[in-house]
This record gives C-alpha cells, sequence and structure tokens, in this order.
C-alpha cells in the first residue's frame, strides 16, 4: 500500500525544506520556488510503506484545481504556514471544502505551522489556530524543520492520522511512538 500525502500553502513556508528532511535528513537555508507539482516517495518505518509525498507550489488557488489527479485519491493532506493569520484559515477552509469535493473516500487533514523558530507564536495566533482546528476538526503542529525531532514528530502524527482513519498496514501496530512536548520546541 502506498499513501498519498499532500503538502500545500503559500510560497517559502518550509513544505520543500520539510519533505528534503523527510528524505535527505538534511535542511538547507537556499529557496527555490516549487513550481507545479513535485513529487517525492519515502519509506516511512512507522507506516511500513511508501509514501507519496505531493507539494503544490507556486501557483495560484485557481491554478491549484487545474491539477485533479493529484488532489484526488489523497489520504492526509498537510496545509503548511509560517504564520496562521485570517487569510491562511480562510485558504484553508476554501482548499479543504474544494479537496472533499473531489474524494470519494474520507481525507484527513493536519496543519503544520512551520518556523517557530524564526517566528515564534504570539498569543492571538495561537489562540487563533487552536479555535481554528477545534472548530474544523483539524490537528494543528507547531514545527521547524531544522530539528530531526520535529520532523519525528511529524512522522509519528502523520502515523497517528492514517491509522485514526483506518490507513494502515498489517505492521504499524507496534511502531506508535509517544510524542513528547519537548520535541516541539
Amino acid at each position: 500500500m502506498v499513501y498519498k500525502i499532500l503538502l500545500i500553502g503559500e510560497p517559502g513556508v518550509g513544505k520543500t525544506q520539510i519533505l528534503q528532511k523527510f528524505g535527505s535528513g538534511e535542511f538547507t537555508t537556499s529557496y527555490l520556488p516549487t513550481i507545479g507539482v513535485d513529487l517525492q516517495t519515502y519509506y516511512l518505518s512507522r507506516l511500513s510503506t511508501d509514501v507519496n509525498f505531493i507539494e503544490i507550489g507556486g501557483t495560484s488557488i485557481n491554478d491549484f484545481f487545474n491539477f485533479p489527479p493529484v488532489i484526488e485519491g489523497v489520504d492526509l493532506v498537510i496545509f503548511v504556514c509560517d504564520h496562521f493569520t485570517i487569510q491562511s484559515s480562510q485558504l484553508f477552509s476554501y482548499l479543504k471544502m474544494k479537496i472533499q469535493e473531489k474524494n470519494l473516500r474520507r481525507v484527513s487533514f493536519l496543519i503544520i505551522r512551520n518556523k517557530i523558530d524564526l517566528v515564534p507564536f504570539t498569543c492571538d495566533e495561537l489562540e487563533n489556530l487552536t479555535q481554528y482546528s477545534l472548530i474544523h476538526q483539524l490537528t494543528f503542529l507547531p514545527i521547524t524543520s531544522k530539528d530531526e525531532g520535529c520532523i519525528d514528530c511529524l512522522e509519528s502524527f502523520i502515523f497517528q492520522i492514517m491509522e485514526k482513519s483506518g490507513l494502515k498496514t498489517e505492521n504499524t501496530y507496534s511502531c506508535l511512538e509517544t510524542i513528547h512536548e519537548d520535541a516541539l520546541f
């Protein structure tokens, strides 16, 4: 079984860096925007299977829906932002609705608040993100893609979301690790 995970978000929020950490474990400071669709396949040990990570970047919201094969059949959508704003919440709500319309099966969603090392949370942002995630029944995870512990934590979250959704392989039951709060910061 191969899972299909879609990463979307505004340009420069760190989607490519997150994928690089999954693939090579390295972090680079150079920024090359992703134009169109980028597909990377990585083996995730906690899922005991390959995962197709699909990143959509460098496109407007209208162009996003020109990629129906990418949007259809997705298991998990990860919204990535480096600061959660009213515009982020509106974008995520719109994209969530459109993605759900294009998929016949249940799709899980996760919000990644990236770059917590460079752009710390404000009290208002944390409150807004918490309320938004509760209202829309979404999980959110603050990370920095520079930190290996945060990427391990993200992999654990992906595993838990897949397991909760009933998307799991036979070997996943013994792989769940406890997520420690100190891994987030």
